[in-house]
């Protein structure tokens, strides 16, 4: 069992005069005691009145005019005070941000902590900070999703080439990179839906208070038969990643015009190497509807076509073209998820 600290970055704790040497003894006692993580906690702006129904509890737990201590710059100064000690949040925000500044503020603490970063976050719950932040609160479990995505390329890949719904990449450099490979480990927070995020792009749970361990036993057994049930349809894994207007199944390709943009995604059922004469790659994707032909063409790049090479699970964006009545998909960008089915294995995931 590891053991983890808040550190008084937040209540009325953090208005006190000393709070930077409190924050500061916390820290360092932690450390040198051989506890595992110091946790902070997050709120961007608040409202005087809260009326959104707090879902921890009866009411939000302290004033709202009580100074909540930026996550990052907490974690940073504590960085230089420390030495073991892992650094994280309980929870950040991730549909608050560009995912693009998340992933540099977190690499950069990676960077200059020598690797002790725990990235925690969820999707949010506050309507009126969402509000003040301009950020449409019914997307925020879409924009958390796609935003995980973007966190674990730009941590992971040396160009950068992203097409989502709110984020747009094209051949970008993304540096430093974590010193964690290949990226500092995820937890995310929240119930049902935050379950689903870690069995596809997870590695650990930061559960809700709870009045008791038994309740909290219960809701982890439940929460948990959602991993097994994505173990046995493991293309659940990418319909969050698939927008409507863009995906297709293998049935609705046959009805689907020539050099019509298409997002499909599936299984890899069969692959034929390289014809390097002709710098050619043919794979075949299987969903619930069928098989799906991909051809990968000469103006994808080695690298871009080399995760057809030991993919399982892949997105493909392309156009279609058809020979007779043989429809192929000509692939454009290439997305690997096959990590995803690896992160099924729910017991091995972490829990805090």
């Amino acid at each position: 069992m590891r053991f983890g600290v808040p550190l008084p970055q937040f209540g009325p704790h953090a208005a006190e005069a000393d709070v930077a040497a409190r924050i500061a003894r916390v820290a360092t006692t932690a450390d040198r005691l051989g506890y595992d993580v110091l946790w902070t906690a997050e709120h961007l702006i608040l409202p005087h009145e809260i009326t959104t129904p707090y879902p921890y509890g009866d009411r939000f737990p302290f004033p709202t005019t009580a100074p909540i201590l930026e996550v990052v710059s907490t974690l940073s100064y504590v960085a230089a005070l420390t030495r073991r000690i892992r650094l994280s949040s309980s929870v950040r925000v991730l549909p608050y941000r560009h995912p693009v500044v998340f992933a540099k503020e977190l690499a950069t603490l990676d960077v200059l902590s020598g690797g002790r970063v725990l990235v925690g976050v969820a999707a949010g719950w506050l309507t009126e900070e969402f509000a003040m932040l301009g950020v449409p609160f019914r997307e925020r479990g879409a924009r958390m999703d796609e935003y995980l995505d973007v966190l674990r390329i730009l941590w992971s890949e040396e160009r950068v080439t992203f097409r989502g719904r709110f984020v747009q990449l094209e051949e970008a450099a993304f540096f430093p990179k974590p010193i964690q490979k290949p990226h500092p480990p995820i937890w995310i927070g929240g119930g049902r839906a935050a379950f689903e995020r870690i069995v596809r792009a997870g590695n650990g749970w930061i559960a809700a208070p709870r009045p008791t361990v038994g309740e909290l036993a219960r809701l982890f057994a439940d929460y948990a038969s959602t991993g097994l049930t994505l173990r046995r349809h493991p293309l659940a894994l990418l319909r969050p990643r698939l927008e409507k207007h863009s995906f297709s199944s293998a049935k609705q390709l046959k009805n689907i015009p020539t050099n019509t943009p298409v997002r499909v995604a599936g299984l890899v059922t069969c692959r034929q190497h390289p014809d390097t004469a002709k710098g050619v790659i043919f794979v075949t994707l299987e969903d619930e509807t069928g098989q799906i032909n991909v051809v990968v063409w000469k103006k994808l790049s080695r690298k871009q076509r080399r995760p057809l090479l030991a993919a399982r699970l892949l997105r493909v964006d392309g156009t279609l073209e058809r020979e007779g009545d043989v429809t192929h998909l000509i692939a454009e960008h290439l997305t690997d998820y096959s990590t995803l089915i690896g992160n099924l294995d729910v017991h091995s995931r972490d829990f805090h």
